[in-house]
Order: structure tokens, then sequence, then C-alpha cells
């Protein structure tokens, strides 16, 4: 037991005035005697019978539980206990969109979420029901609830990547969802790369994980082709941003089949988009493509 304010504790100290008050208290009667020495004979049985009858002395019992009280309630005791709880649940998310497909010295970005998915698991107790998800296009249960680390190693080494865009508000949705209230930790393991809704409001039990460094990236973002009414040509139309946060030049040649058609170079700004449009010789049957060249950067899907 703690005391918060043990200075209460001090009023315990008006309990011997209690007492020396009940003591030297006189109580004066008036008597008629025959002879004053009887006085002396009256004090002597007074003094005798002064203990006793100070511990049937109701008045100063109540007097001496009431100090009392009031000293512990001014102390405010408390008392600490120690609780078990049932097992805790875990939600690991595991982002899975196109930008976890990044490579990073000799991994990717996806394994580096997958071994950080591995230490979470690791570090929770061992009564804990943990369940998987993919934060993936299409958000979905990897491994339902489990408290098998066997079990959920093995569902975390089969991750892979995808080539879509991650719907990372969905993955939080779902996880939510499945949450048994706030009770539940939700642990998302990303790279960033993601916007959320402005209007979206996170769970307070959510922690973000971040894996990866900051990297720039430079890629196309828009490529088409249309033919001019006349027939006379084939009009190209390519948007080609830079999505670091540094100035960039990048190189971007157009090719019908094997046969180079342009090659450019582009200076872009920080967070700049650049649209390119031209005139192609038409020719019957080519495949026509563009790409960046010897741009790189931790994402060539996008070149």
């Amino acid at each position: 037991m703690t005391l918060l304010s043990p200075l209460g504790l001090l009023l315990l100290l008006a309990i011997p005035a209690l007492v020396l008050l009940h003591l030297f208290r006189q109580e004066r009667k008036r008597r008629e005697v025959s002879s004053i020495f009887l006085w002396k004979e009256i004090q002597d049985q007074h003094s005798r019978r002064m203990r006793p009858n100070l511990l049937r002395n109701i008045n100063l019992i109540l007097q001496i539980l009431a100090v009392i009280a009031a000293a512990i309630a001014l102390s405010r005791p408390i008392t600490t206990l120690t609780v078990t709880s049932p097992a805790e649940e875990l939600i690991v998310a595991v982002d899975t969109s196109a930008s976890m497909l990044a490579r990073e010295g000799s991994t990717s970005r996806i394994r580096m979420a997958t071994d950080r998915a591995m230490e979470v698991v690791a570090d929770a107790r061992r009564d804990t029901r943990i369940m998987l998800i993919s934060a993936g296009p299409d958000p979905s249960v990897i491994q339902s609830y489990t408290t098998d680390r066997n079990v959920l190693n093995e569902a975390l080494e089969n991750v892979e990547a995808t080539e879509g865009r991650g719907e990372i508000d969905a993955a939080i949705d779902l996880a939510e969802s499945l949450a048994f209230g706030s009770s539940t930790e939700i642990v998302l393991i990303t790279d960033g790369a993601f916007a959320l809704p402005s209007s979206m409001i996170l769970p307070e039990n959510l922690t973000v994980s971040l894996v990866g460094s900051s990297v720039g990236n430079r890629g196309i973002t828009a490529f088409e082709l249309r033919s001019r009414p006349d027939g006379s040509a084939i009009e190209a139309y390519v948007q080609v941003a830079n999505f670091s946060a540094d100035p960039a030049t990048v190189e971007i040649e157009l090719q019908a089949d094997s046969d180079l058609v342009t090659r450019q170079a582009l200076e872009l700004e920080p967070g700049a988009r650049h649209d390119m449009a031209l005139a192609i010789q038409r020719r019957s049957g080519a495949v026509f493509s563009a790409r960046l060249v010897d741009n790189e950067d931790p994402f060539p899907a996008d070149d």
C-alpha cells in the first residue's frame, strides 16, 4: 500500500490530546457529607477507578476512531494490484504495393518489411494472437489470428510485392474492423510512399514502422499515340515526372520496333512534370515504345 499524502497521518497526534482531555476533565458534583475526612477516601477511590472508566468511555473511543479514520482519509492510501490480462491481439499489415519492389543494396523493400514484421512477431508476448494483412491493391488477410510463430514466419516468407498501387487506407480500415477494439495493436510496415485521404482519421492503436530510405524517383507517367485525321503521321504524347526532392536530368527515347525515333534530354525541377508532343512517321504494324535511358532509381517499373 502507498500513501499519496503521508502528512495526513500527522492528525494522529490529536489522539494523545483527546486522552489527556478525558483524564483531566473534572466532573464536579455536589455531595453532602457528614465530615470532610471522607473527601480523601473519595479521591483515592476515584484514582483507582479512573483507568477502567476511561476504557469504558464510549465517547472517547468514538472520537479516537474518528481521528484515525480522518488521518487515513487525508493520507490517501492506494493499493497497486498486478492483474494478469487475457492474451492481447496484434495485427501486422505489410505494404505490398509497387514501391516495395524497389531495391536498396542487396535486398528489396518488401524483404526489409517482412524481416521487420518477423521482429515485431518475435517481440510480442508468447500468448499474443497475431494476424497478418497484405496492404496492397486489394487488402486481404494473409494469416488469421494465431499464436503459432512458425506459421506466422512461414506466411511472411511468402509475402511478395505487386505492381499495383497500394490501398493503404483500405488496409487500415480492414485491420480496424478485425481488431478487438482499441486494445488490439495495429502495426503498419511500409516505405511511406503513399498519401492518405485528408478526411481519414487514423486509429489511436495504429503504429507505422517505416522501412527503406528516402530515394528519389523519375518515371514516365503517361504515353499515348493517335493518328492524325489525314493519316499523314502519328502524334505521340509522353509525360515524364520527377518525384524526387532534387533537380534531375533524364534522357527519354522513343522507338518504333527496334528503330530509334527520337532521343531527348530533359531538365526537371523537384516535383515537376514535363509534357512532350511530337509527330512520328506512320508505320504499319509497328510497336512504339518510350523509355528512360540509364535512369538509376529504385523504381525501374516506370522507366
